[in-house]
Formats: C-alpha cells, sequence, structure tokens
C-alpha cells in the first residue's frame, strides 16, 4: 500500500476549478482573503500586509511537493481561497487538511463543495484517515466538516496555537469508505 502524490492533479465542481497555484493568482489571493483579519482570525498566520508577502507564500507552496490548491470561483473566474494538506502521516496513511476562504464567499457551500472534492481525491491517493480541526469559536468550520460527512472525535484542549494564543480545538475525521479497517 502506497501514497500516490499526484500532487499537480487539478480538480473539478460544479462551481469551483482546485487549481495548482499560479504566480497571477496572487493579488486576487492578497484582496480577497490573505489581508482580511476576519478570514485569517483562526489562523495562525497573520493577514498579509502587502502583495510582496503573499508572492513569497505562493512562490513557496508552488516549490513544494504537497497537494496544494487555489480555489477559484467559476463565475467571478477569480481565486477565493485556498485548501490543502497541512500535515501527514505516510506510515498511518492519514493526513490533516486546512482551507480558509474570500469572505465574499461565505455561506454559499463552497467551502463544503471543495471539502467533499478534496476528501474524494486523498482517498483516491491511498490516504485512509482524515483529520480537520477548527477552534472552537470558528463554529462555521465545524458546520462544513459536518457537512462534508465528517465525524466529531472529540475535544483537544490547547489544541490550535494561533499567533500567540491557545484555543481549544474540535477535531474532525472521516475514512476512507473503500478500505476496512481491522478491530479484531
Amino acid at each position: 500500500m502506497e501514497i500516490k502524490e499526484n500532487y499537480n492533479t487539478t480538480l473539478e465542481t460544479q462551481r469551483l476549478i482546485l487549481a495548482t497555484w499560479q504566480p497571477n493568482f496572487v493579488p486576487k489571493m492578497f484582496s480577497n482573503w490573505a489581508s482580511d483579519p476576519l478570514v485569517t482570525k483562526y489562523l495562525f498566520w497573520d493577514p498579509h500586509k502587502n502583495q510582496e508577502e503573499t508572492r513569497q507564500i505562493v512562490l513557496n507552496w508552488m516549490s513544494e511537493a504537497n497537494y496544494n490548491w487555489c480555489i477559484i470561483d467559476k463565475e467571478l473566474n477569480e481565486p477565493v481561497g485556498s485548501i490543502n494538506v497541512v500535515r501527514r502521516n505516510d506510515i498511518n496513511f492519514n493526513c490533516e487538511v486546512g482551507y480558509c476562504l474570500s469572505r465574499k464567499v461565505w455561506n454559499k457551500g463552497y467551502m463544503t463543495e471543495a471539502l467533499n472534492k478534496v476528501l474524494e481525491f486523498l482517498f483516491s491517493e491511498g490516504f485512509y484517515k482524515i483529520e480537520l480541526k477548527h477552534a472552537i469559536e470558528n463554529a462555521a468550520s465545524g458546520r462544513v466538516m459536518q457537512k462534508a460527512g465528517m465525524t466529531l472525535q472529540g475535544v483537544s484542549p490547547a489544541g490550535c496555537y494561533v499567533r500567540g494564543k491557545f484555543y481549544d480545538c474540535n477535531v474532525y475525521y472521516i475514512l476512507n469508505p473503500n478500505m476496512k479497517v481491522n478491530r479484531g
């Protein structure tokens, strides 16, 4: 058993394209979410101060071998968020996914749509268990996980460290439906 590692795969849903990162995404990433303090409130990084900061992050993502997508709204024809594997354990075939989304497309079901597509893809790549976590105060993120069919595993006390503060986190998981677990 192994993980396939098709990093440069573009994914598509009814309303979204999940594309590999390109330098031309920088201006919209900066203006649509990376500089927004409400979007970044529960993320480990501060809002970006300028496009150069965003450009450096995008160039770094482009140079890494990792599952990392820019979420593009087909109707707007512009980047509106990101979703990626933030941690992985190849020995146990599991990973953790993180995401963020522009405020201008909140409450439209976009993140649930993107997450469902990424979960499907990661399962096809050979991952068995996928986890996500959110600061308990960020209930909207938890609703995305629930809508994607994930199960609440429990609370991780001080499980999220966000720019100098610890937050209790809810941890969600989903198992690959095509693999069986040995519980005997």
